[in-house]
């Protein structure tokens, strides 16, 4: 089942890798970020296009990392376990 804190949905959620990103109300993402515990960007992509929702290939090690998702009117930060 997709975890969902408001307007984003992220899934699946522990992942080995493949997370899914989406909006659920239709706002459209502009940047997703993925950051390590310690604040270290580890993955960075700016959208150039209007979509809703977006795969995204984690090529990280197994732990626990921090996405953040900007949409057109806010940034949303969530828990990511990759396994």
């Amino acid at each position: 089942m997709p975890e969902s804190e408001g307007n984003l949905s992220i899934f699946p959620n522990p992942s080995a890798g493949y997370v899914n990103v989406r909006t659920t109300n239709g706002e459209m993402l502009l940047q997703i970020n993925v950051y390590s515990l310690t604040g270290q960007v580890l993955y960075h992509e700016k959208l150039g296009r209007a979509v809703n929702e977006r795969l995204i290939d984690l090529k990280l090690s197994k732990g626990v990392y921090l996405l953040e998702v900007v949409t057109e009117t806010s940034r949303i930060n969530k828990q990511l376990i990759l396994q």
